[in-house]
């Protein structure tokens, strides 16, 4: 049985190896550039630096962890659904897909975490006042797994797998928009006539509502505030119900 489960993990993991590239990809040219300009800006307009860091943390920066999370659940759970092969067929089929699911986003996280130490070395010669960066990464994975439980729950919901994958991305869509949209509430924004405080409100309809930036930035100084770390675990705790639910009823749809 567990030489099974070990079997089924590596398959699964290689049928999601697009996805990866992709996340991968698409992660390490973002942060590269949005956290190119935050770290070269907050030298000279902190203003400036502290809106693209908040940028790459609540918005854009989400869109690698939106394409592993919910992208492998898709590429095992959804899409096999529409193709009538591939699903799984036994409740340790089910665990060896989660299991990928998980692996997958920390995998990407724990890169992207290495890029952006390396970025931050290169451009200050130290990682002085980015103690914060490995937190942040987890926080980022927690997101990845909040995504891919819509995808699992979807594909338990549904006997269409069109609207599981379908529920999972429209409001991944709209968490990855509206957070976006929030960002013209940031000072700079308002400043310049750009945007208005209270779309600072937007965010607290998504998910990334729990991303506390400033408590987040504020580790590894004197006045360190760690409510960023119980908002990062109650992400946690939506994805592992999410998670749990989508298995449960997954379970039921294959008879086990």
């Amino acid at each position: 049985m567990e030489q099974d489960f070990k079997s089924d993990l590596r398959a699964n993991l290689k049928r999601c190896r697009p996805i990866v590239a992709v996340g991968l990809i698409v992660g390490c040219i973002l942060c590269l550039f949005m956290n190119n300009i935050a770290v070269s800006a907050l030298k000279f307009n902190p203003l400036m630096g502290s809106t693209f860091a908040r940028m790459y943390y609540t918005a854009s920066g989400m869109i690698p962890f939106i394409i592993t999370g919910l992208g492998a659940a898709a590429f095992l759970f959804n899409i096999p659904a529409m193709r009538n092969a591939g699903e799984p067929k036994t409740t340790g089929d089910l665990k060896s897909r989660i299991a990928a699911i998980a692996i997958i986003p920390l995998v990407v996280s724990t890169v992207l975490l290495i890029v952006h130490c390396l970025l931050v070395l290169a451009k200050n010669g130290n990682l002085d006042g980015y103690v914060y960066l490995p937190v942040a990464y987890m926080g980022m994975y927690f997101l990845s797994l909040f995504f891919a439980s819509l995808a699992i729950l979807g594909y338990g919901l549904f006997s269409v797998p069109k609207r599981g994958i379908a529920m999972a991305a429209f409001i991944a869509i709209w968490c990855l928009l509206a957070s976006m949209v929030s960002l013209m509430g940031q000072p700079m924004f308002v400043q310049m006539g750009a945007g208005d405080e209270w779309l600072e409100n937007l965010r607290y309809v998504t998910i990334t509502g729990l991303v506390d930036v400033t408590s987040l930035t504020s580790i590894g100084t004197d006045n360190a505030d760690l409510t960023c770390l119980l908002k990062y675990a109650g992400i946690l705790v939506i994805a592992c119900v999410l998670i749990a639910t989508g298995y449960k009823l997954s379970a039921k749809k294959i008879g086990q």
